[in-house]
């Protein structure tokens, strides 16, 4: 055996050690559907407990609509395979938590609903909604991608390919969407629990969560490209269903905020040699492999279709650059706003503009906050400002955590509050609700 075949092997071998033959070669597919026989709550438990640690935005996707590794039923190469899955193993929790977080996702859309993070959905109307059933299935939209689209996208067949029985071809746009969302909140919560790792100085597990990142970043690209050539294909062919799509305010709106969480989500794919400095040499090699074999023919693809996205985005995502704060009203529906100088008062003594941290979730944005953001508490979401106590700005909250869950009183500057990284409330009763909650 020269030392070049020598070679190859063990190359071959380290790539399906990462996550199997499936996020290596495109050949070879495993597909994972959430329609379970049973509604098993198998590893709940411990994938919330995970969740505190790791992602706790994502506590609340969890408490309501988990789905975990006993609900899917896996093929390989359209073969039934066992999905063997440990929920006391460590290692099992980490390399299906991404999975678990876009199955549950998808657990949570709903024709009246779209997830797209922690403490933002879309609520449908019901005059929408009745555009659902006439999407036609994305299996007709073949001809509108490359003629080697099919072998060089690796979601293709599962998604979109002749006969796959899949909602994102069954339901056409709809069920593009919905597992553009769950796509996106997969690697999303993969990258908070990077992040989180990073902080809780514990590297190796930060690396096994970005390695996760690494196998379902560029589904952005592919979904983008299925959603553009299903468009296009609309125009072209159904002018008056695509005339009621770019009027389907709701849906473009689900599609817009979702790319916006996609896109920083690449961005931190992208950023990560800074912040695994040395460690970087352990995972780079996984990235440059999928930039290599399935994100530079899927951006390719997907820049065909840069215009007709732009619209269906629009005006959704160049405002949602800007300063918007999203609450929810009184009948359940997200309002997005543009922030105004609205006086808010606590205790008659303070007034502030409401500053929402977009790019993490309620939970993450309470423990991690930051003094340029308004500080939420996370049991009500109720804005909590600062008090000028003799002379001095303070905060006056109470806190818990974890470990600590006996509810205590504190008064911060916002400086010290900054590296107080426990839960924040504003008063004794939503600390208890909290864990009374959980």
């Amino acid at each position: 055996m020269n030392a070049n075949f020598k070679f190859s092997i063990i190359v071959f071998l380290i790539l399906i050690a990462f996550k199997g033959f499936s996020d290596i070669n495109p050949n070879l597919k495993t597909t994972i559907r959430a329609e379970s026989k049973t509604n098993n709550d198998y590893g709940k438990k411990a994938f919330i407990a995970f969740c505190q640690d790791f992602a706790p935005a994502y506590i609340n996707l969890l408490q309501e609509n988990y789905s975990g590794p006993k609900n899917w039923i896996s093929y390989e190469n359209d073969v039934k395979i066992e999905k063997k899955f440990d929920e006391s193993n460590k290692t099992d929790l980490i390399n299906e938590f991404g999975t678990v977080i876009h199955e549950s996702t998808h657990h949570r859309n709903n024709h009246n609903n779209i997830f797209v993070s922690p403490g933002i959905d879309i609520f449908i109307s019901n005059e929408e909604q009745s555009i659902i059933p006439d999407f036609f299935k994305s299996e007709n939209i073949h001809n509108y991608l490359p003629t080697d689209a099919e072998q060089k996208l690796f979601r293709f067949k599962n998604y979109i390919g002749t006969s796959s029985e899949v909602s994102a071809n069954l339901n056409g746009l709809w069920g593009l969407i919905d597992e553009y969302s769950a796509y996106q909140n997969g690697t999303r919560a993969d990258l908070m629990a990077y992040e989180n790792a990073l902080a809780l100085m514990d590297t190796a597990t930060a690396i096994c969560f970005y390695k996760s990142a690494l196998s379902t970043y560029y589904a952005y690209f592919e979904f983008r490209s299925f959603i553009g050539a299903y468009l296009s294909f609309a125009r072209d062919h159904h002018p008056n269903l695509y005339n009621r799509i770019m009027n389907f305010s709701n849906l473009k709106k689900a599609f817009a905020l979702n790319s916006l969480f996609y896109e920083e989500s690449i961005d931190k794919i992208y950023g990560a040699k800074k912040n695994l400095k040395r460690q970087y040499s352990k995972v780079d090699w996984y990235l440059d492999y999928n930039v290599e074999h399935h994100e530079n023919y899927a951006k390719d693809c997907m820049n065909n279709f840069n215009q007709i996205l732009s619209l269906f985005e629009s005006p959704f995502k160049t405002e949602s650059k800007t300063n918007l704060s999203y609450k929810k009203n009184s009948s359940n529906e997200t309002i997005i706003k543009k922030q105004t100088n609205t006086s808010e008062n606590q205790n008659s003594t303070h007034t502030s503009n409401i500053k929402r941290n977009l790019k993490l979730g309620l939970d993450f944005a309470n423990v991690f906050w930051k003094k340029e953001y308004t500080l939420f508490d996370l049991t009500s979401d109720e804005p909590i400002f600062p008090i000028n106590k003799n002379g001095i700005v303070v905060y006056q909250i109470y806190y818990c955590s974890n470990e600590q869950k006996n509810p205590a009183f504190g008064e911060f500057t916002a400086e010290q509050l900054e590296k107080l990284l426990k839960y924040k409330f504003k008063d004794k009763t939503n600390c208890v609700k909290f864990f009374n909650k959980n």
